[in-house]
């Protein structure tokens, strides 16, 4: 790994490291979290209080995240980049099923969920933004495939094989074909236990794309609840989403 790539993956780090404790942190407590010898963290902290990402308090020798820093990807996930009339139908979605409803984008062989709205219930599934699953072998990214053609399917299959980043004997290429086609006849996705043993989740594709990331959206509940409504559930979601779209 080049020291450029080095730096940016220990940056990435220690973000996340303040993400995890959520306090503020000395220089040893950072060092020690990243993996990174103490004079090269030393640096590291210096220019990112110079450049604003982080404050430091003299006294206690302790950092912390900058508002500056909180405010450059607030945008993304606070809902403002998605139309207004998208981010209502996942909040009537939760309304009427009860269970959590998730709005999730593609990004390169994985799904990504990019707003959560949670169920109210005691029990019920618990997904946070941010959250990746695979395309393969999941509802929601089957529900995704379900809008491409098969040679596009054979193409993104091409790639993960190339990745490694598919497991062949579980998710063969065929049966990846057929569960796209069937979504794509009946316009939703149903997978009991695909992710977690105890949930089913019902998906189905928007229609539309937000920064050219096409959307899906999900209603994820304990397989208890949730299987007793699949044909409810699938059909109330396509109802909704064509609403939504033209």
């Amino acid at each position: 790994m080049s020291s450029v790539s080095q730096s940016v993956v220990r940056t990435i780090r220690v973000f996340e490291t303040f993400e995890r404790d959520r306090k503020a942190l000395t220089a040893q407590d950072i060092a020690h979290a990243i993996g990174a010898p103490r004079s090269s963290c030393a640096a590291l902290l210096k220019t990112l209080c110079d450049q604003g990402m982080l404050g430091v308090d003299r006294r206690t020798n302790s950092y912390f995240p900058t508002a500056r820093f909180a405010a450059l990807g607030a945008w993304i996930s606070d809902g403002s980049i998605f139309p207004q009339a998208l981010m209502t139908l996942l909040e009537t979605l939760k309304d009427l099923t009860g269970e959590t409803v998730t709005l999730a984008a593609y990004q390169d062989l994985m799904i990504e969920l990019v707003q959560v709205e949670k169920s109210d219930n005691a029990i019920s599934f618990t997904a946070e933004k941010g959250q990746k699953f695979s395309v393969w072998g999941t509802g929601v990214g089957t529900a995704y495939l379900s809008t491409l053609e098969a040679q596009q399917i054979r193409a993104l299959y091409r790639r993960a094989e190339n990745r490694r980043q598919i497991d062949t004997g579980r998710h063969p290429l065929e049966a990846i074909l057929q569960a796209a086609d069937t979504a794509r006849r009946q316009g939703f996705t149903i997978a009991v236990g695909a992710v977690f043993p105890d949930a089913t989740a019902i998906s189905a594709p928007v229609g539309l794309a937000v920064n050219m990331r096409p959307l899906i959206i999900s209603i994820t509940g304990p397989t208890s609840r949730v299987e007793p409504n699949f044909t409810l559930f699938g059909k109330l979601l396509v109802k909704e989403i064509a609403g939504l779209t033209p």
